[in-house]
């Protein structure tokens, strides 16, 4: 017996027993699957009809999930609306005022009201004598969504466009141009 396996095993009172095999191995030797490839990130068909299904898919959820589905929404509405501001402003205009916070933004900006970013919130209160300000920041993703929103159209792609499926964007696709 090799000494390392007289050191890690007598302590235990194990004893290793080795068989020999004389049995031949059978069976059918298979190769290994080809890895699997994620699929290119595609905007469908690039219509103004696919964006007015889209907005009522995204309309139906009750909050927003930054999913495959949002990101084909984000870029197909930022390039018909570089393209035909007006076309996209025609499928967007039915999103309601009331929507749950995914896509009120992109209605508003669809008709033509203005809308200021609501970047912080700041809470003043006293402790004893002293001023205690406490200011909570958004969330990155709802930022971005926001800014996207009300800037749609004026961007000829948007960077965070991503490359596959998974959501990752290539280093060739974030350099070319």
């Amino acid at each position: 017996m090799p000494v390392l396996q007289k050191n890690w095993l007598c302590p235990w009172g194990l004893v290793l027993e080795q068989e020999e095999s004389t049995k031949e191995l059978q069976g059918l030797w298979r190769e290994s699957p080809k890895l699997w490839e994620v699929p290119r990130f595609s905007l469908g068909e690039g219509t103004a009809e696919s964006l007015t299904d889209m907005v009522a898919l995204l309309s139906d959820r009750k909050e927003c999930v930054e999913d495959l589905i949002f990101e084909q929404f984000l870029a197909l509405t930022n390039q018909i609306a570089y393209k035909n501001p007006e076309e996209a402003k025609i499928s967007l205009a039915g999103i309601p005022n009331s929507d749950s916070g995914i896509l009120w933004t992109l209605g508003r900006w669809a008709r033509g009201i203005e809308t200021k970013p609501v970047e912080e919130s700041r809470q003043r209160f006293w402790h004893g004598e002293k001023e205690i300000v406490k200011i909570e920041y958004r969330e990155l993703l709802t930022m971005r969504r926001e800014n996207l929103f009300r800037t749609m159209g004026q961007w000829p792609c948007l960077l965070s466009t991503p490359s596959f499926e998974d959501l990752s964007i290539s280093i060739e696709d974030f350099w070319s141009d």
